[in-house]
């Protein structure tokens, strides 16, 4: 989805709701470490497997926009909400703990270097397996022949 640019953000206690040009989405303070993003698709109900029930703690935090980007911050990580509902995550030093992808994924057409020369290692490797299983079958084939093994009906 894109978002486009951000509009506007209130603070409504421990939540900060941000209004889009294309959507809306919202920033949860939960904890000093724990910081909840949401934007419904399809509700604005939202349940998390991993913030069951009501976890949110009384915590100090902040909150300021500079230049289009909302600083979210309490004692131990930093949130920077940007348009299009881009959030990067830091420590409280400023340590980078998470950045979103703003460029589009590129598809590669073809297997780089590093995996075509994996791919041969793995191959090889598979191919010389194949080859020792076979010439153990054909060793083992041969030991029967010459037994008269494998000329027994009743095997």
């Amino acid at each position: 989805m894109e978002f486009g640019r951000l509009c506007s953000w209130e603070q409504q206690g421990n939540r900060i709701e941000f209004t889009f040009e294309n959507g809306s989405g919202r920033l949860e303070v939960v904890t000093d470490r724990i910081l909840n993003i949401f934007s419904g698709r399809v509700s604005n109900e939202h349940r998390s497997k991993a913030i069951e029930g009501e976890k949110a703690v009384e915590t100090r935090f902040s909150a300021s926009e500079e230049n289009g980007v909302v600083t979210v911050s309490t004692d131990c990580v930093t949130a920077k909400v940007c348009d299009g509902f881009f959030v990067d995550f830091y420590k409280a030093d400023g340590t980078v703990l998470c950045r979103d992808r703003r460029e589009a994924r590129k598809v590669r057409a073809g297997l780089s270097d590093e995996l075509k020369a994996l791919k041969e290692r793995k191959g090889t490797a598979s191919k010389k397996r194949a080859q020792e299983r076979s010439r153990s079958l054909s060793a083992w084939r041969a030991a029967r022949l010459s037994t008269g093994w494998a000329t027994r009906p009743d095997l």
